[in-house]
């Protein structure tokens, strides 16, 4: 029976793709150090035999940690034991890591205070709602304006699936155009391959505003009931002819737009009749 047992032992070891010294990587924001661990552990695949290396990447504090996972099967008991210990991070991986996390960091922040769009890219954030097109040719725009690997170059030590994890801090920046009106974009990823890299922004819907900063609705929810107060007649006009052209018809809802002068402002109103 007891050789039976170890040969069963053997056999597990055997199949083990990664016997001793694998590498696994996992991330965990503004993690404690039993959550760091904790995420640490599950990284590594369970009852995979040796001892593995397992860093967990905090984008918040830009700082990786460190640990050692082991998995041995006890022929005796017939099960597997695992144990875990944390150990000092490769200063060259930590340098790396919190360069490249802190330059994406500033990078989007450069951009978070409004970036004026130019007019022959988009002219308004009314011509992004139900526009994938003129989504994407600001999501370009905002790109072109970036060159964060042009400063520190492709990653060496991390690796870069890590990297793509940042959107994971739902990184924004706002743009605004011409007409004054306002969007947001959130980055979703980091795309091409090594030395060939690139943010991918994508339009955060219901964040488009008008120069007034009132909502522009994104559907026929949105847009009836609807109450906006503008500056001037051509604004208001503008919201009640977007919200009457997209979201009523005769063969669905019929939205009815009205406009109330109060003081200086005018005021919108629009309910469905």
């Amino acid at each position: 029976m007891k050789y039976q047992v170890w040969i069963l032992f053997l056999v597990t070891m055997m199949a083990s793709v990664a016997a001793d010294a694998g590498e696994y990587w996992k991330t965990c924001n503004s993690c404690s150090g039993s959550q760091a661990q904790r995420a640490a552990f599950w990284a590594v695949p369970l009852e995979t035999f040796g001892r593995h290396d397992a860093y967990v990447a905090d984008f918040d504090r830009e700082i990786v940690r460190k640990y050692n996972v082991r998995w041995r099967y006890d022929p005796e008991f017939r099960d597997w034991e695992s144990s875990i210990w944390q150990v000092s991070v490769e200063s060259y991986i930590q340098h790396e890591f919190a360069q490249i996390v802190g330059v994406m960091k500033a990078d989007v922040a450069s951009l978070e205070s409004g970036r004026p769009v130019p007019g022959d890219v988009v002219g308004s954030a009314f011509d992004l709602v139900h526009n994938s097109v003129n989504q994407r040719r600001v999501a370009e725009y905002i790109v072109g304006s970036m060159s964060l690997w042009e400063a520190v170059g492709a990653p060496m030590f991390v690796p870069l699936s890590i990297f793509r994890r940042i959107v994971d801090l739902n990184l924004t920046v706002s743009v605004t155009f011409a007409d004054g009106s306002t969007a947001r974009f959130v980055l979703t990823g980091v795309d091409g391959s090594l030395g060939e890299l690139e943010y991918v922004f994508e339009f955060v819907d219901g964040s488009a505003r008008d120069a007034d900063g009132n909502s522009i609705p994104g559907n026929v929810i949105e847009a009836a009931p609807f109450e906006g107060t503008f500056s001037s007649n051509v604004s208001a006009q503008r919201m009640a002819n977007f919200i009457q052209t997209w979201y009523s018809s005769s063969t669905g809802p019929v939205i009815q737009c009205t406009s109330t002068q109060v003081g200086n402002n005018i005021i919108v109103t629009c309910k469905r009749t």
